[in-house]
């Protein structure tokens, strides 16, 4: 972000779970597919930090282990970041796979240039960056 000063330290410290708000991305409930998203960064504003869903549908076949935390035998959504380096090439340094609603995915590197996000068929997730 050019021209804009950012606390090194709100960089590269991630704030405690009980510090950052769930903020809904525009257009949920997001359906089976594909997604790129720009993780908005806006030091006056607020500093996003990660991910999450919350469920909205899941089809009877996904296999659900009922527990504390339920989940499901088969990848409901999966998540990974890119980083653009100063030349301008870009690496996904970081991706996981979701069995369950409770899954926060919070970015192991700060400021990431995109994020992407894959929702398995007969799945429809509500989308949220962790902000403070």
């Amino acid at each position: 972000m050019p021209g804009v000063s950012i606390p090194i330290i709100d960089q590269l410290v991630h704030p405690s779970y009980s510090l950052v708000s769930a903020v809904a991305l525009p257009g949920n409930p997001h359906g089976p597919g594909a997604y790129t998203f720009v993780p908005p960064q806006n030091p006056i504003v607020a500093l996003t930090y990660g991910f999450k869903v919350s469920i909205d549908t899941v089809g009877a076949a996904r296999g659900l282990k009922v527990g504390v935390v339920d989940v499901y035998e088969n990848r409901l959504w999966q998540a990974a970041v890119d980083y653009q380096y100063l030349d301008g090439g870009i690496r996904i340094s970081e991706w996981r796979n979701f069995y369950s609603e409770r899954d926060i995915f919070w970015w192991a590197e700060p400021l990431p240039s995109h994020l992407y996000v894959y929702v398995d068929p007969a799945v429809s997730l509500n989308f949220f960056y962790l902000q403070t």
